[in-house]
C-alpha cells in the first residue's frame, strides 16, 4: 500500500505544504530536491528522514558510501 501512486501523491501534497511553511530554500535547492526525490522515487518527507538518519550518523538507509 505504500506504493500506491495515489496514496504516494496524496502523501507528497500533504507533506509538500508541511515542508514549504517550515523550511524556506532558495530555488536552485528546491529544484535538486524535485529531482533528487524523482530520482530516488521517494516524498519529499522520505528524502528528509534520510538525510536526518545520515546527518545523525545512522549509516542504514539509501545512501552507501
Amino acid at each position: 500500500m505504500e506504493n500506491d501512486p495515489i496514496l504516494r501523491q496524496q502523501e507528497e501534497d500533504k507533506n509538500e505544504s508541511l515542508i514549504s511553511v517550515q523550511v524556506r530554500l532558495q530555488p536552485e535547492y528546491v529544484e535538486l530536491i524535485r529531482k533528487a526525490c524523482i530520482d530516488l522515487k521517494l516524498t519529499k518527507r522520505e528524502l528528509l528522514e534520510e538525510c536526518m538518519k545520515r546527518a545523525l550518523g545512522d549509516p542504514s538507509g539509501i545512501f552507501d558510501d
